[in-house]
């Protein structure tokens, strides 16, 4: 299996939807990272690349609330896919899915994190 690791800034917020997978009803969170191509021979930026991110279930959710467009990310990733197509003037298109595994939004600012209050009956110690 291919893994992956790459680092980029998010294209724009988070969106969750719902899919069925063989009847169980699981949520998808979608997203796409640019990833910076530095410079090119003449000294101008190169365009960057985009990469499709998807992340299911829980964890989707979870990515939604604290991932933000702009926000600086890590993701490691698996089942890379590339797609072409062509648009409706012609023009020949790529693109670049992954599912992540992780996504590491720790090293931004803004964050809304609340701590969940612990039952102290249920600590196993």
């Amino acid at each position: 299996m291919l893994s992956m690791m790459f680092a980029g800034n998010v294209g724009g917020d988070v969106v969750v939807r719902d899919v069925t997978v063989r009847g169980e009803n699981i949520k998808v969170a979608s997203f796409s990272v640019a990833i910076n191509n530095g410079k090119n021979a003449q000294g101008e930026d190169s365009p960057p690349t985009w990469i499709k991110v998807s992340v299911w279930r829980k964890y989707a959710e979870t990515v939604a609330r604290f991932v933000k467009k702009g926000d600086r990310v890590t993701i490691t990733a698996e089942n890379l896919k590339a797609s072409a197509w062509q648009t409706d003037d012609g023009e020949l298109r790529t693109g670049l899915e992954v599912s992540a595994r992780k996504v590491d939004f720790s090293g931004n600012r803004r964050r809304d994190v609340e701590t969940p209050e612990e039952d102290s009956d249920n600590i196993p110690f």
